[in-house]
C-alpha cells in the first residue's frame, strides 16, 4: 500500500522501518533536511505495530518526496528487495529507520556518481552509542575511483553494510541480484557481489551517515539461532565465487573478509548463556573456515582489535568462552 505521489525520481532511498517509532522523526526529519530534491524516499514499513505508520503519515503529508509502503513483516533483506523492484529510479540508497543522514548525503552521492559516471559511491559513517557519543568510521580505502580487477583489496576493505553506498540501479537488475530473505548479515551476501560486477566504484572518506549502535531491539544485539545466518550468507557469497571461478583469484581478499565478520560473531558468542549451545556454534564457525580456507592468509591484517588473538583458534576461542560464562556465573 503506497500513500505518496507516484513520480519517477533520480534516487530512491529505501527506508527500512520495524517498531522503531522511538527513532523514526530524527531518521525521516534527516531525510526530510535533504538538499537535493529528485528524490523519494521508499517508507516501507515492515509489519510495525508500535504506531510508526502514523509517524510516516505525517511526513508524507508534510513533503510529497515522501511514500508510505506498507508489507506483512519478512525482516531487512525482504524490505530492500521490495524496494528495489518497486522503484523506477536510476539510483537507490538503503537506510534503517534508527540511523540518521547527513543533510547533504543524497546530494553528495549523486554529484560523485553523475560526475565519474559510477556503478557504486561509498562513504564514511558515524556510529551513535547509546548515550550519544558519536565515533566516525573512517573508510581503510583511500579516496579514488577502483573496481575489483584492479584492486582487489577492495573485498577485504569496503564495509558489509548495504547503507553508506549509493547503487546504479541496473546492477541489481542486469545480474539479478537481491538480498537473501530469512537472513540477518544480508549485505554480507550482497554488498560483495554487487562489487563483482561493478566496473567503477568510487570512495570518499566523508561521514555522512549516523548509524545506531547497541540499541535494544536491534539485530546485532540479539543472541539466539539466527547466530547461524552468518554461515549461510558466507556459503552464497563464496559458492558465487567459486561459480564464477573467481575464488582462487580473490582468495586472500575473501579470506580476510570472511575472517573479520566470524569474528564479529564469534564476538557476539561470548554472550551465549547456554554453554552447548555456545560450543556448538564455535565448533561449526572453525568448521566453516576449514572449508574453504587451508592456507594462512600473510597478505592481509586481519586483526583489528587488541583481543582478537582469542579468535585464531577453537581451542583458545573455547577456552576465552568458558572463561566468560563461569565469571558470569560468579
Amino acid at each position: 500500500m503506497s500513500l505518496g505521489i507516484n513520480k519517477m525520481s533520480k534516487v530512491t532511498v529505501i527506508v527500512a522501518i520495524y517498531n522503531v517509532k522511538d527513532y523514526l522523526d530524527a531518521c525521516l526529519g534527516s531525510l526530510m533536511a535533504q538538499t537535493y530534491k529528485d528524490v523519494e524516499f521508499m517508507c516501507v514499513d515492515d509489519g510495525s505495530t508500535d504506531g510508526s505508520k502514523a509517524i510516516i503519515e505525517k511526513y508524507v503529508a508534510l513533503d510529497e518526496r515522501f511514500k508510505y509502503y506498507y508489507k506483512e513483516n519478512g525482516g531487512l533483506a525482504d524490505v530492500r528487495n521490495f524496494g528495489i523492484e518497486n522503484s523506477t529510479s536510476e539510483y537507490i540508497m538503503h537506510m534503517d529507520g534508527d540511523d540518521i543522514a547527513d543533510p547533504k548525503m543524497v546530494e553528495a552521492a549523486v554529484f560523485y556518481m553523475d560526475s565519474f559516471k559510477l556503478d557504486m559511491f561509498i562513504f564514511g559513517h558515524r556510529k551513535v552509542y547509546p548515550d550519544g557519543t558519536k565515533e566516525v568510521i573512517h573508510l581503510e580505502m583511500e579516496n579514488g575511483i577502483y573496481n575489483l580487477r584492479s584492486n582487489p583489496e577492495i573485498l577485504a576493505k569496503t564495509p558489509n553494510s548495504s547503507w553508506g553506498k549509493i547503487y546504479r540501479r541496473e546492477l541489481f537488475e542486469r545480474y539479478d541480484i537481491r538480498y537473501p530473505v530469512g537472513l540477518h548479515h544480508e549485505d554480507l551476501a550482497t554488498t560483495y557481489r554487487l562489487i563483482f560486477y561493478a566496473k567503477k566504484i568510487g570512495y570518499e572518506d566523508r561521514a555522512l551517515y549516523d548509524y545506531a549502535v547497541g540499541r535494544v531491539g536491534n539485530v546485532t544485539s540479539t543472541v539466539d539461532e539466527s547466530i547461524y545466518d552468518i554461515i549461510k550468507v558466507t556459503d552464497i557469497l563464496l559458492n558465487f565465487y567459486r561459480d564464477h571461478e573467481a575464488f582462487d583469484m580473490y582468495y586472500d581478499e575473501l579470506e580476510c573478509l570472511i575472517e573479520r565478520n566470524y569474528i564479529f560473531a564469534l564476538r557476539k558468542a561470548m554472550r551465549i548463556k547456554d554453554r552447548t549451545f555456545g560450543d556448538r556454534f564455535i565448533d561449526v564457525v572453525y568448521r566453516s573456515k576449514g572449508h574453504y580456507f587451508k592456507r594462512k592468509n600473510k597478505k592481509y591484517r586481519i586483526e583489528r582489535s587488541k583481543d582478537d588473538f582469542i579468535y585464531r583458534h577453537r581451542s583458545l576461542t573455547k577456552m576465552y568462552y568458558h572463561h566468560v560464562l563461569r565469571k558470569g556465573k560468579r
